[in-house]
């Protein structure tokens, strides 16, 4: 009987459990990391956007405004808005000689020597963020020894420049003793200045940083964060750059239409001026993404990753049962003999049929147990991993694709045996045992 082969149990049945798991985890990780959850997490709604950046800002004076408040109040008022963060702070300038910035400059391949013979000047973006982010940063900051003091941005005395991944290890030691530099921030018509002081070196990507909604950032622009009363001391001019929504998913149709009439209104407005003012006010303008639009345009890519996922965890659940047959086969090829024993001795065809199919239950519920048991243990030990990896994971227990598998499981193991059995009978009690014997 089965129970006397406990070894080949033991093998058959984890050799099963491993195989279904391993499948049903290809499914997790190819359901969570979907390119659709991706945008889901990564974007809102909608976001509402100038087109104005640190980099377009020469000949910008203090009193151009890039996104009309009026405009940005009418957007908020809109109904069905769920949740709203408005992304703002100012621009101003930093001399390039600043001796705060200087690894910056040199991560950028820039001669501070140079500038301090020209007098050079560099444009800035400094972005407001709310203290429950700066609470964050600052347990992240505690946590990881980061070489940024978060203490003195909260009290509004220091701003925290942002970086790409710029900074070699060396360099970012040396940053560590630029936490406490004066830094003179200048507004865009350098009649007035603050000085502040620089809170560190911090990199985007920085594993475990809390997300934040940003304005235009890239190559050659100079990025600072402060608290609202920071921002308050450089005395710098509060802009928006943009707003981000998340809506009613009943009514982001109907929203999608009213905002986007909305930024083309404003936009053909900043148009007739410019046309009677003889100036290029493109910059000024405002554009529009909605996450409807980006995952349209994502469509085909998502569909053909999904048959593709769909295909190779179809694969690794058929190498699965594929194991078994061929486990099973090879069994019941050597058990031919002890059926033919069983027959001569007066066990009916019909007694020894129904037990290997009371075998082939007994595996099926073993397997179906510890899959169920020991294969979610694994599935939700792999959701916390992913979860740690991937921000935008998104976990689905695969109660569907494991119902298939059982029942595939149940249909294998009784079929197959019995299918194995008849092919065996086919010759006679004598003539098989015969067949060992000689």
């Amino acid at each position: 009987s089965i129970v006397g082969f406990r070894r080949r149990l033991m093998v058959t049945v984890l050799s099963l459990v491993l195989g279904i798991t391993v499948s049903l985890g290809a499914v997790v990780i190819s359901k969570g990391t979907d390119t659709t959850h991706e945008i889901d997490y990564n974007n809102p709604d909608f976001t509402i956007h100038s087109h104005m950046s640190a980099l377009s800002t020469e000949q910008s004076k203090d009193e151009d405004i890039f996104f009309e408040p009026a405009l940005r109040d009418e957007i908020l008022s809109l109904d069905g808005i769920q949740d709203s963060e408005i992304m703002h702070g100012g621009f101003a300038r930093v001399s390039s000689s600043e001796k705060a910035l200087a690894i910056r400059f040199e991560a950028e391949g820039f001669d501070i020597g140079e500038a301090e013979n020209e007098q050079a000047d560099r444009c800035m973006v400094v972005q407001v963020l709310e203290d429950k982010y700066l609470d964050e940063l600052g347990e992240l900051a505690a946590e990881k020894n980061l070489y940024i003091d978060v203490d003195a941005v909260k009290n509004g005395e220091g701003l925290i420049i942002m970086h790409n991944h710029s900074l070699s290890k060396i360099m970012t030691e040396k940053s560590r003793e630029t936490i406490g530099m004066p830094l003179v921030v200048y507004n865009l018509d350098k009649d007035k200045a603050e000085t502040m002081t620089l809170s560190g070196y911090l990199d985007f990507k920085e594993k475990g940083l809390p997300p934040f909604k940003r304005t235009w950032n890239g190559p050659g622009i100079l990025y600072f964060i402060t608290s609202q009363k920071g921002f308050e001391n450089t005395g710098l001019a509060d802009r928006t750059f943009g707003i981000t929504l998340d809506v009613d998913e009943e009514k982001e149709p109907l929203l999608k239409i009213r905002l986007n009439n909305l930024v083309q209104a404003n936009n053909r407005s900043l148009e007739i001026r410019a046309e009677s003012e003889g100036e290029e006010l493109l910059n000024q303008s405002l554009y529009m993404l909605a996450k409807s639009d980006m995952l349209e345009a994502a469509r085909d890519y998502i569909s053909a990753s999904r048959i593709v996922m769909g295909v190779l965890c179809t694969i690794l659940i058929l190498m699965g049962l594929v194991n078994y047959i061929n486990v099973t086969m090879t069994g019941l090829t050597m058990r031919r003999k002890e059926f033919a024993v069983m027959e001569s001795i007066g066990l009916t065809r019909k007694q020894l049929q129904n037990m290997i199919l009371l075998e082939g239950v007994f595996y099926s519920v073993i397997v179906a147990a510890a899959t169920v048991v020991m294969g979610s243990a694994a599935l939700f030990g792999l959701k916390m991993l992913m979860k740690k990896r991937i921000a935008y994971f998104a976990f689905t227990y695969p109660a569907l694709e494991l119902a298939a598998c059982i029942a595939a499981l149940f249909a294998v193991c009784i079929v197959i045996p019995l299918f194995m059995y008849k092919k065996a009978v086919g010759e006679s009690v004598i003539d098989r045992l015969r067949s060992y014997t000689d």
